[in-house]
């Protein structure tokens, strides 16, 4: 739960800078590595010095490979959807669109909502599908309740 929720706090920060420096490895446990695409300037507290490092293009190797998952917010940029590659060894990719006020019906009327498309790209061979379903479930859950993660 904790990962999930910092992978929300990072991606979800807008864009300070459009800056392409690479990205540090959050070591957020044993079993769960996040590769964070997000603006340093919203994610310092995350990765300190790495993150100094990162924004200076001077990260060494072995802090930005062998994480397991990434998540890829071209939403800041304004981009509304895409698919984002997976990049070995990673299991998956969260790809991240903008939010935007999209029409929708709610209780059989037309409404105005903020909507955010995302798309989870998942490695079969190392995530099943149905697996990766019930996190983008979870996911969903999640972002669109955001109080439930303080419980």
């Amino acid at each position: 739960m904790r990962a999930l929720v910092l992978g929300i706090a990072a991606m979800a920060a807008p864009a300070l800078t459009q800056s392409t420096a690479p990205s540090p490895l959050l070591h957020l446990s044993t079993s769960f590595d996040l590769l964070v695409h997000a603006p340093y300037a919203e994610t310092a507290p995350l990765f300190g010095p790495e993150g100094e490092r990162a924004w200076a293009g001077k990260l060494k190797l072995e802090e930005f490979q062998g994480g397991t998952f990434s998540i890829s917010n071209l939403g800041m940029f304004g981009v509304r959807d895409f698919a984002a590659v997976i990049n070995p060894p990673h299991g998956g990719i969260l790809a991240v669109g903008a939010g935007e006020q999209r029409p929708i019906v709610k209780n059989g009327a037309l409404a105005i909502a903020t909507v955010m498309s995302c798309t989870l790209s998942c490695d079969h061979r190392a995530v099943d599908g149905a697996v990766g379903a019930q996190f983008l479930a979870a996911f969903k859950k999640l972002v669109e309740d955001p109080l439930t993660m303080l419980l």
